[in-house]
């Protein structure tokens, strides 16, 4: 009996070993899973130093970003009392020149041609330590722009973040290229030209082609952007002025009573209570996105930059149309230039595209 109670016993303990240990074992994987979640909020959040830090890095860039700008301002000043100068001594040249000629006068004039001469080389010099320094103003300018992108990133406080807004605009408002303006080719045909100046005429002809094609494109996109916007605000206000008449409790009666029949027919008709004008007044979450910019727009979104782009295409009273838009806050003003800018550059692409066909036809009669 003794013999037989012996396995089972020993059958049990092992049977109870693993009912024992599995605690352990579904314990751990869940103490690993509440560390992680417990360490996940804090390896995602940014550290206090790291935000420290990078707020030293901002600060040291916008240290040596006032020492250059520095250093640029000293060379200007050398520069202008150099060319003062340099102009007083090539004044001093041409009344020696135009005085009687004597040995006096040739001495004193020799003198002064040498003087002059030293001084354009000490220009020809401060002229290159000026760009050179200007190449560094805006490299720090650059380096600037990116630490407080950074600092940006990693969370500041509120009133930290306000001031390196304030500085990243003025900061990429500097580095903005200044736009340039669209230069037109000579349109003429000139018969007697020979076909590499055709070709190269032709060559100038596409290159401007495809800067008003890209013009084009901007002013149409931003004509039609704020003739929605003047849509809205044209609904908007309309909207207003209805509801406040509503508030106001203003009600023209017309001396009877509506049956429900003339009222079900006028809701159904959209006539009633002025369903005409109300109609167009659907509400829109579509409150307008800002208009392109920079490189969206085609070379320029303000008004002002595309006034000088297109200098050269569009007449004097459109640049002032540009000009004044740039500067007003109406929607419709802004699509009514755009529109009328539209329309100027498009004739300006006709031309182009008739001057460099017949260009090629008269290429094609030389081959021949």
């Amino acid at each position: 009996m003794a013999s037989l109670l012996i396995p089972i016993v020993a059958a049990l303990k092992m049977m109870s070993v693993p009912a024992s240990a599995s605690p352990s074992a579904n314990q751990a994987p869940a103490q690993v899973r509440v560390a992680q979640a417990s360490a996940s909020p804090a390896a995602s959040a940014p550290s206090p130093a790291a935000v420290a830090a990078a707020g030293r890095t901002t600060q040291s860039a916008s240290v040596r970003l006032s020492s250059a700008q520095k250093q640029q301002a000293a060379l200007e000043v050398q520069m202008a009392g150099l060319r003062k100068t340099y102009n007083e001594q090539l004044g001093e040249v041409d009344r020696l020149k135009a005085a009687r000629a004597s040995w006096r006068r040739d001495r004193q004039l020799r003198e002064q041609k040498a003087k002059s001469q030293k001084t354009a080389m000490a220009l020809q010099k401060l002229e290159r330590s000026l760009r050179d320094q200007r190449s560094v103003v805006s490299r720090e300018r650059k380096a600037l722009a990116q630490a407080i992108d950074s600092e940006l990133a990693l969370g500041a406080s509120a009133a930290r973040q306000r001031s390196l807004h304030t500085m990243l605009s003025s900061l990429r408002s500097t580095l903005r290229k200044a736009p340039k303006k669209i230069s037109i080719p000579d349109l003429e045909l000139n018969e007697y030209a020979d076909p590499e100046e055709l070709l190269e005429q032709i060559a100038l002809i596409e290159r401007a082609e495809a800067k008003l094609v890209a013009e084009e494109d901007s002013l149409d996109r931003r004509a039609e952007h704020y003739a929605h916007m003047d849509t809205l605000r044209r609904k908007r206000t309309r909207a207003d002025e209805m509801g406040a008449l509503d508030d106001e409790g203003v009600r023209r009666s017309t001396g009877r009573v509506a049956s429900a029949k003339d009222s079900r027919t006028a809701s159904e008709d959209g006539n009633g209570a002025g369903g005409a004008d109300l109609a167009g007044l659907e509400p829109s979450t579509d409150q307008g996105a800002p208009p392109p910019s920079g490189p969206e727009a085609g070379g320029g979104g303000d008004f002002a930059s595309t006034s000088i782009v297109l200098a050269d295409v569009v007449d004097a009273g459109t640049q002032d149309a540009l000009r004044r838009a740039d500067r007003s806050s109406s929607p419709r003003t802004k699509a009514e230039a755009a529109k009328l800018a539209t329309k100027q550059v498009r004739d300006k692409l006709e031309r182009l595209r008739a001057s460099k066909e017949r260009i090629r036809r008269h290429l094609q009669k030389l081959k021949k």
